[in-house]
């Protein structure tokens, strides 16, 4: 793979079309609620509710003559996203480690509140990307509210299998670890 540099030495390089244009199309069939969580100017949530539709619309440009294509993720950190009420999905969002670590080599103090596990006890990879950077990390835990103990693990409630099921706690609660039932399950296993 050659580097943007040395591919401008022989050619004019073109970039991808307006991504929020296009993920805006009708023939998408989007809807406000389901695939934006009601914010429709954010097209970054589709990362974590339709990924296949941003990954289409990324084959489009390549297929229309692209040599570069940039990530769904310009606006992808908890400053924007505030905006729309979704500063605590950052995390889950895919290329927002990368812009969280921009404006950490541009000097900004960058301040990260996140879950580090999904419930199935599997790192996020946007977070695995950032914390090799952290200059100091708190983990504060919440209390289980079956023992009452200190609590950093999550537990889902309901059975789904896609990782990501963004929710409240109609859908989740914090677990100790003796409560964790995703430990608790391979531990039974490795037993048979």
């Amino acid at each position: 793979m050659r580097t943007i540099t040395e591919a401008l030495t022989h050619h004019v390089l073109l970039t991808d079309g307006s991504i929020t244009r296009e993920l805006k199309l009708p023939e998408l069939d989007l809807d406000a609620e389901r695939d934006f969580f009601g914010a429709a100017e954010c097209p970054e949530v589709l990362n974590l509710t339709r990924y296949s539709k941003v990954v289409d619309v990324h084959k489009a440009f390549l297929k229309a003559g692209a040599d570069i294509v940039r990530t769904n993720s310009l606006r992808a950190n908890p400053l924007t996203l505030r905006a729309y009420g979704l500063e605590d999905e950052a995390f889950m969002i895919n290329g927002v480690a990368e812009t969280l670590l921009t404006y950490f080599r541009n000097g900004k103090t960058v301040v990260v509140s996140t879950l580090q596990l999904s419930s199935k006890g599997e790192p996020f990879t946007e977070v695995k990307d950032m914390m090799p950077w952290a200059t100091k990390i708190e983990i504060c835990p919440a209390v289980c509210p079956v023992t009452g103990r200190d609590a950093f693990y999550t537990h889902r409630k309901f059975k789904e299998e896609r990782e990501i099921v963004v929710g409240g706690a109609d859908m989740y609660e914090p677990r100790c670890f003796e409560k964790y039932e995703y430990v608790n399950l391979k531990f039974e296993g490795s037993n048979e």
